[in-house]
């Protein structure tokens, strides 16, 4: 039963009716994923690694890798970045990516930084449907396709990301041109669509060591729902953050509440978790996700840096 909605998830990933990104509940740190404006918007080099486990429990869920580098250059108008991922979903699906980004402030001051991003995205596909087991004794067309069905594609974006003091938002669409999924047969054919993202965030002090963080990001493609993460954090003496995030979905009361955990071991060492607890219908048959997240910035020499609030984006 499991690997029947494993296949049903496989088709409705790509499928033009469905979010085909990934998501990830700690977004706040890895920006560039998204936008790629964002690279060398914190002022310092830096390179982080992301791990995501979805649906604990349930076989085959999907579990997505993320490695990605940004840094300024020396006049910091110009950032350069580049993510590295990989998504699959049992023995399914294997999707590798690898994202280029370039940035330049429009507009640079001590409070005010306005940048400009462009990207360029390579992939790699590889759906084996062959491996599912239905049950049926009739053979599914699906399964009597080639063992591996693999594509390569390419795609080009922009975004614009903007800072003022202790405030940030970002406008993108990482991945503009429509690109063909699939081998042009009638199991295998469909589309990616452009995702739209906008973000919003600040750092608000509430006492000298409490600040309070808040954060969203919102989700956008041709025929599919509208999604949002909306998340919220305190940050104790400028090093632990620990905070709470909801999650919108197909269903009206939404698809997560997850809880989020980022420490700032040293100036230079941060680890970060995110757990999400599902409150939709696929509640039953999975316990929940979890996401952990190590980052080195390799630019921050002292505890000076903390008093810049972009480390903090």
């Amino acid at each position: 039963m499991k690997k029947i909605l494993i296949f049903s998830f496989v088709i409705a990933w790509f499928s033009a009716f469905s979010q085909q990104e990934n998501q990830y509940t700690q977004f706040m740190h890895t920006k560039l994923l998204f936008n790629p404006a964002f690279a060398g918007a914190r002022e310092v080099s830096s390179v982080s690694a992301l791990y995501r486990q979805q649906w604990l429990g349930f076989e085959g869920a999907p579990v997505s890798q993320l490695v990605s580098f940004d840094a300024p250059l020396k006049s910091k108008r110009v950032g350069l970045g580049v993510n590295l991922h990989h998504h699959t979903i049992g023995q399914v699906n294997d999707n590798y990516m690898v994202n280029l980004a370039y940035s330049y402030s429009l507009v640079r001051t001590d409070d005010v930084n306005l940048k400009f991003g462009i990207g360029a995205t390579f992939r790699h596909y590889r759906l084996e449907l062959t491996s599912l087991t239905t049950g049926n004794t009739t053979a599914d067309p699906a399964q009597l396709q080639p063992n591996a069905n693999t594509l390569n594609n390419g795609n080009i974006g922009g975004g614009l990301y903007f800072t003022f003091k202790d405030f940030y938002v970002g406008l993108s669409v990482p991945n503009i041109y429509r690109n063909q999924l699939g081998n042009g047969s009638a199991t295998l054919n469909a589309e990616s669509k452009p995702h739209f993202y906008g973000m919003i965030g600040g750092l608000f002090p509430i006492s000298s060591n409490i600040d309070l963080k808040p954060g969203a990001i919102v989700k956008y493609a041709t025929n599919a729902p509208f999604s949002a993460d909306a998340n919220l954090t305190f940050v104790f003496n400028k090093k632990f953050n620990l905070g709470a995030s909801y999650r919108t979905g197909y269903s009206a009361k939404g698809e997560s509440v997850d809880a989020l955990m980022f420490f700032q071991v040293n100036p230079k060492f941060g680890i970060g978790a995110a757990y999400d607890y599902n409150i939709s219908d696929l509640r039953s048959y999975q316990n929940g996700s979890f996401e952990a997240l190590i980052r080195y910035d390799f630019s921050a020499k002292d505890k000076d840096v903390f008093t810049n609030p972009r480390f903090f984006f």
